[in-house]
């Protein structure tokens, strides 16, 4: 409907009251008076409408007048009426003296002016058109019953969507809210074209500013009252009070929110969330029958307070698990899934070929060193305006060129959350409790049925771990399910590529805050940063400390090759400022291949022709001592004339760039890229004394150089990640999305004295909390709410960075200076770890103890020490890497840049994300 415009003038001058008009009208006057009419006499008779009496003149006459085909329409006429000075009330003064029968009088008077009696009957005409639109809106349309709901109604619920059905059903009522709300001077500002159209604005943002839509709290007025009329009218109140659930908001709110008509009350809201589980749950288990799904769970636990103690009670632990049940895509389930192909791969021991020659091919060197240089480029591009107009095309040349498997564009993720249970996760025995809770119980398939199946359990490195142990153990029972054969560990990888951040901070931290800038120690100061070298590190802070070092490294790299001071100047130069892409692409590549490889490192180490011929040569050290040399080894001899700073810093941009690639494939959906990584990962781990994760991705090397037809290994490839939107560049590790779950999950445990396993959780709670966390974004979406920005960080962590940039630039760090060195050797984690291997002995032992025991891939040393708790920093006693987890969203390609998660921000964690960057 078009937005509501007040009646304009006759488009034509109005006529002037002449003498001769004059005379005219007191004639027709006076021949009206002759006939013992009055003025409203005669146009009663005008008006009258009974057809027998009607002539030809009057019918077309009184037709056109009120056809509106008269340049003076009736409503013209109605308002000079309405406005002229005899129509109004005469004001009688205020007198003490004045007697009640006179001012009843003169009320009597005023009832009979013509102002007063068209008001009334406008009032009039108005209250009938308002019950006539109230009754159609107030119908059935906004009705929802139990059996009817559905999440998709709930989640897809519309503000835009509700104006619309106002517009067309009750356009009167609307517009008399909005003339309540909105000025007259701001409504005549709106186009002529729809209230919807303004609906969709942004509203103002900024200190001080009214960030209110005042359509919108019109259209929360028309809810209301719509269901003050018809208390059937709960499709907007059980939404809000699917919100307030959502937030675990106390009894009390919805009594009072109840009361005023913002919501349903709490016994109703609780038996439309049965409604919906139960359909939940029954769409899963048809789902399931087609065995194209994977299980993906973890542990969750919470703090159980004693608040008023009894004698011997105390603070408990309570344990549990969360599941969650994804649809498979894009494979073919009867080939993938054929239990028979695995099985005598298995038998085959075909496992054997694997070697140190087979694990350091599956490395693809030179997509390595292409991507590594394509992003050391596209770091250019970000910084230099002049050259931004080559970003399209390093973008297409990730996506095409770069491109290794990628997942299907557009794909939507289809996930369903299952019910919890008591069962501690992080116990191997009750592992087979979980799994008899999520397929049998759960997805109501028989034990005869699932022996049959493979299916894809997937979690992170304690959870897989779990999972091999239990199939270890009962491996020879001889019944099929309860062998566990059925069940395909797959590790998922957020948790793994937060075990390389770890790796990398490590190792590269350094041991002093001296003026070290090829260490994370000195730069965090630098920087003021607050990032620790501790196991589990904060992980976007170390995150951000990481990919800025490196930002600043490269553009470092590329002012020290290009010998400039200014990267801007330099392309704004002629002779730079058209520079083709394919020359950029080249320099590119020679920075990647002198300052992110082995051979880099090397000659930096060596020193003498060999790194004065490769590198850009800087001032001497002016402090002869011994300096440390290779991997950390001290040199035997006298002088030292290598740069084991430069040596650091190259080092660490290797390790950094690959991270920054996992990270990058990993958003953009290329799990080929992602698994180039972690062939390179095979190595590093063990360098870096991180046997499980190093074991884990042996396994991984096994499976799919040996094990995993073709169809099998698509299917993972495809559905290893996933995006619940279907936007380009949103793909998350799905562990992520677990860890998501588990801490919405957590929140509405916390003020509900019960259990994971209880009844109300498993059914009311832990079904619907996707659509709880849906329904919190929802809400923010319809009333036009969005993420916090994060502007001052931002500008502040700029800042930081030019003064980190300037610093490399002074030092000369990216040059090389014979005898420097600070202290500090870092370690060459793929080297290390080469060497570990290179023997054959621990690949060896490796595969006869998991052909011994296919869950057997940890060694019993490994499983009583590693790294000093056993578990590589993914402990299960208080679950805090899933507390740190939780607080994090996965970060996302935004036109073709890597964009943190706390930079993305989402609906339920802006205020948590805030504390955890600088």
């Amino acid at each position: 409907m078009p937005v509501a415009q007040p009646y304009s003038a006759p488009s034509t001058n109005p006529r002037t009251l002449d003498s001769t008009s004059s005379a005219h009208i007191d004639e027709i006057l006076c021949l009206i008076k002759r006939h013992g009419w009055t003025i409203g006499d005669f146009l009663q008779l005008l008006f009258d409408n009974h057809p027998g009496t009607l002539s030809q003149t009057r019918i077309q006459m009184v037709a056109a007048f009120l056809n509106g085909t008269t340049s003076v329409r009736a409503h013209h006429i109605v308002e000079m009426m309405h406005s002229h000075r005899f129509s109004a009330p005469v004001t009688a003064r205020n007198s003490p003296n004045r007697s009640a029968e006179a001012a009843q009088a003169t009320r009597r008077a005023k009832e009979l002016r013509a102002r007063y009696c068209l008001d009334q009957w406008a009032i009039e005409k108005v209250e009938n058109q308002l019950d006539k639109e109230a009754d159609s809106v107030s119908s059935e349309e906004f009705h929802v019953a139990n059996d009817e709901a559905s999440w998709d109604f709930i989640l897809n619920f519309s503000m835009q969507n509700v104006l619309v059905t106002f517009e067309k059903k009750g356009p009167t009522i609307l517009r008399l809210l909005i003339s309540t709300a909105i000025p007259r001077s701001i409504r005549q500002s709106l186009s002529s074209i729809s209230y919807a159209e303004h609906l969709g604005t942004t509203p103002p943002s900024g200190k001080g500013q009214n960030r209110r839509n005042p359509l919108i709290i019109v259209l929360v007025a028309y809810l209301m009252l719509m269901n003050a009329r018809n208390l059937q009218f709960t499709a907007f109140q059980k939404i809000v009070g699917v919100w307030l659930f959502a937030h675990t908001s106390p009894h009390g709110v919805y009594s009072i929110l109840n009361r005023i008509g913002l919501s349903t009350a709490y016994s109703t809201v609780l038996e439309l969330l049965k409604a919906l589980s139960t359909s939940a749950l029954t769409i899963i288990r048809e789902e399931a029958q087609h065995r194209a799904f994977l299980l993906i769970y973890d542990n969750i636990n919470r703090m159980a307070r004693a608040w008023t103690p009894d004698l011997g009670q105390r603070d408990t632990i309570l344990n549990g698990t969360a599941a969650t049940f994804v649809l498979l895509e894009d494979c073919d389930v009867e080939l993938a899934f054929d239990v028979d192909k695995l099985r005598k791969a298995q038998e085959e021991e075909r496992r054997k070929g694997l070697n140190l020659e087979v694990l350091y091919k599956r490395i693809d060197w030179n997509k390595f060193n292409a991507i590594m240089a394509l992003h050391c480029l596209d770091f250019l591009l970000e910084e230099v305006p002049e050259l931004a107009h080559h970003r399209d095309f390093v973008k297409l040349r990730f996506r095409t060129t770069m491109a290794v498997h990628r997942m299907r564009r557009g794909r939507k993720t289809t996930i369903h959350p299952l019910a919890t249970s008591d069962f501690n996760e992080g116990n191997t025995a009750e592992n087979a409790k979980v799994l008899y809770d999520l397929l049998v119980n759960q997805l109501n398939m028989p034990k005869e049925e699932v022996e049959k199946l493979l299916v894809i359990v997937g979690g992170d490195q304690s959870t897989v771990e779990k999972l091999r142990t239990l199939k270890k153990f009962l491996a020879s029972c001889p019944h099929g399910y309860t062998q566990y054969g059925w069940v395909l560990p797959l590790i998922q990888l957020w948790h793994m590529g937060w075990a390389d951040l770890e790796r990398i901070i490590n190792t590269h931290w350094g041991s002093t805050q001296t003026d070290d800038l090829s260490s994370f120690c000195s730069t965090n100061v630098l920087l003021g940063r607050k990032v620790k070298d501790i196991k589990r590190p904060d992980y976007y802070p170390a995150q951000h400390l990481v990919y800025d070092v490196l930002r600043a490294d490269i553009l470092d790299c590329w002012k020290t090759h290009l010998k400039t001071s200014n990267l801007s100047e330099y392309f704004r130069e002629d002779a730079n400022k058209d520079m083709p892409i394919e020359v950029l692409l080249e320099i590119s590549g020679q920075i990647q291949h002198r300052y992110m490889t082995t051979e880099g490192y090397s000659r930096a180490l060596a020193g003498g022709d060999l790194a004065e011929s490769f590198f850009n040569i800087g001032d001497p050290w002016n402090t002869a001592s011994v300096g440390p040399g290779h991997s950390g080894i001290e040199r035997k001899e006298d002088k030292f004339e290598g740069d084991q700073v430069l040596a650091n810093t190259i080092l660490r941009m290797r390790d950094s760039v690959l991270h920054y690639e996992f990270q990058c494939a990993i958003a953009d959906g290329d799990i080929g890229r992602a698994l180039n990584v972690m062939s390179f990962w095979t190595f590093t781990f063990p360098g870096a004394g991180k046997s499980k994760y190093s074991n884990e991705l042996l396994e991984l090397a096994c499976n799919f150089e040996f094990e995993y037809c073709e169809a099998l290994q698509t299917a993972v490839k495809n559905n290893w990640l996933c995006n619940l939107s279907g936007i380009e560049g949103c793909w998350f590790p799905m562990d992520l999305l677990q860890e998501k779950n588990i801490k919405q999950l957590k929140k509405m445990s916390q003020h509900r004295d019960m259990t994971f396993g209880g009844k109300f959780f498993r059914e009311v709670i832990a079904i619907n909390i996707r659509h709880y966390l849906n329904a919190i974004s929802a809400m923010n979406t319809s009333v036009k709410i969005s993420a916090k920005g994060g502007v001052h960080r931002q500008r502040k962590r700029a800042a930081a960075l030019k003064e980190l940039t300037r610093n490399m630039e002074d030092q000369g760090l990216h040059k090389f200076c014979a005898g420097r060195h600070r202290g500090h050797a870092a370690r060459d984690d793929f080297e290390v770890g080469y060497l570990k291997f290179s023997d054959g002995k621990k690949i060896q032992e490796f595969i006869e103890r998991t052909l011994r025991d296919a869950g057997a891939i940890h060694s019993d040393d490994g499983n009583r020490a590693n790294d000093g708790n056993g578990n590589e920093g993914e402990g299960r006693d208080g679950h805090d890497e899933g507390d740190e987890a939780a607080r994090f969203v996965p970060s996302m390609m935004v036109d073709g840049r890597l964009v943190l998660g706390d930079v993305v921000g989402d609906s339920d964690t802006d205020s948590e994300s805030d504390s955890d960057t600088e």
